[in-house]
């Protein structure tokens, strides 16, 4: 199927059977030997304190001697901690917003870490909030209030769809949302036209013992699925975005108005990449969930999720282990931004691009280029050697970069999310 084939079998089946609450089981055996690549896929995959949960539930007296390292378990512990506290403290900001009169609506994140067994042991770095654009001051002002920063000071905020803002000291990162998806993207700003009038649907959960705005249970998950599906133009996405896809449909399947999912997604090109998703989840994660009946009518026979259940299994998170990988981007955005109509075999002319940006992206990227623009070429100098060469020293390969760059456009192809998309 993919490589490391048994491994990322051994962790769905792991992550499956933490998820639906079984002791042990559907991984099967698992050797000393491949415990090691398989704790290293769960880091890959932002799952490593499932996975630990799994195994350690796992009835093979072999497994837990694999588990017994201090360095191993400082590892799991912290990254709880410092889940359970980042938590803690985004709640408390968001307490301070509300003090404000700010309602932003929570997208992701703490709504979709409520959804697991023990919240904590999803990790997730940074909160994303959409707000009304005609409030971004006042939400801009009390955030440097509160001790944030901007993530770029040189991007301008005012025109920018989203903003970036950290608070170090707390470990905290924002992004605030002026729209579900920037609306300056040529690849994917069109997904926002499922989400007119969005911020009117919005609805309050209680998360901690806190109420938080959030957005309505079909417009949640319309944008979980989309917002996969943005990081599947760029170089992918891991199995945990499905998890936070399936768990959300089954928790919420009574709420969600699946005829507007299905329209919406139709709408986009989406709907047959939603389905691989579903079928993904059905197969290897929630097998025995209570939303598939409103599945009826999906035509789900007729996909076949196996192409983009490897590709969601090869590179991790956000498809960005292999530096070929990540230098593939530009041919899938110019694929996904033509829609299918014109020249999306972008080939070198991609791969040239991600070398030589625009005079924008370079001045925001190396600040003194902005400051002497007589040092733009010193900037695409230092472009290509990143380029050439990641933070390993290991070479890259443009021909593969192209290859891979093609390989996935064809499975937007297979999915129909280029197929003739009418914009």
């Amino acid at each position: 199927m993919f490589m490391n084939e048994q491994i990322h079998y051994q962790l769905l089946g792991i992550v499956s059977d933490v998820l639906s609450g079984h002791s042990a089981g559907s991984a099967g055996r698992i050797e000393q030997d491949a415990c090691r690549d398989l704790l290293k896929e769960s880091i890959n995959h932002h799952v490593f304190p499932l996975v630990v949960d799994g195994l350690m539930s796992q009835k093979n007296e072999s497994v837990p001697s694999v588990l017994r390292s201090k360095k191993l378990w400082e590892l799991y512990q912290n990254e709880i901690v410092r889940q359970a506290q980042r938590t803690a403290d985004f709640l408390m900001f968001y307490e301070y917003l509300s003090s404000k009169g700010l309602h932003p609506l929570v997208m992701k994140g703490i709504v979709c870490r409520s959804l697991y067994p023990y919240p904590e042991h999803r990790s997730s770095v940074d909160e994303d909030l959409l707000i009304d654009p005609s409030e971004f001051d006042n939400f801009h002002e009390a955030i440097l209030a509160y001790g944030f920063d901007l993530v770029s000071a040189e991007d301008d905020i005012r025109t920018a769809g989203e903003v970036s803002y950290e608070n170090r000291d707390k470990n905290l990162y924002i992004e605030i949302h002026k729209m579900p998806f920037a609306p300056d993207a040529k690849a994917y700003a069109y997904l926002n036209n499922c989400f007119r009038g969005v911020m009117g649907r919005g609805i309050t959960m209680d998360i901690c013992a806190t109420t938080v705005h959030t957005l309505g249970y079909t417009d949640h998950l319309l944008y979980l699925i989309l917002h996969a599906l943005k990081h599947f133009l760029y170089s992918g996405f891991g199995i945990r975005q499905v998890c936070d896809i399936a768990l959300f449909a089954e928790r919420y399947r009574d709420e969600i108005d699946w005829s507007r999912v299905k329209t919406e997604l139709q709408s986009v090109s989406a709907l047959e990449f939603a389905g691989a998703l579903f079928k993904i989840s059905d197969r290897y994660l929630l097998k025995k969930n209570h939303y598939s009946k409103y599945l009826r009518g999906w035509n789900l026979r007729k996909i076949d999720e196996e192409p983009l259940l490897i590709d969601i299994m090869t590179d991790g998170i956000y498809g960005v282990d292999d530096i070929n990988r990540a230098h593939s981007v530009e041919i899938t955005l110019n694929a996904a931004a033509l829609g299918g109509k014109g020249r999306t075999n972008y080939g070198i002319f991609g791969i040239l691009k991600s070398i030589f940006p625009g005079k924008g992206y370079l001045q925001r990227q190396y600040p003194y280029a902005m400051r002497y623009p007589v040092l733009l070429p010193m900037a695409w100098a230092n472009r290509m050697i990143q380029y050439l060469w990641d933070k390993d020293r290991k070479p890259s390969d443009p021909m593969k970069s192209i290859r891979i760059g093609q390989e996935r456009t064809a499975l937007m192809r297979q999915y129909n999310i280029i197929h003739k998309r009418d914009r």
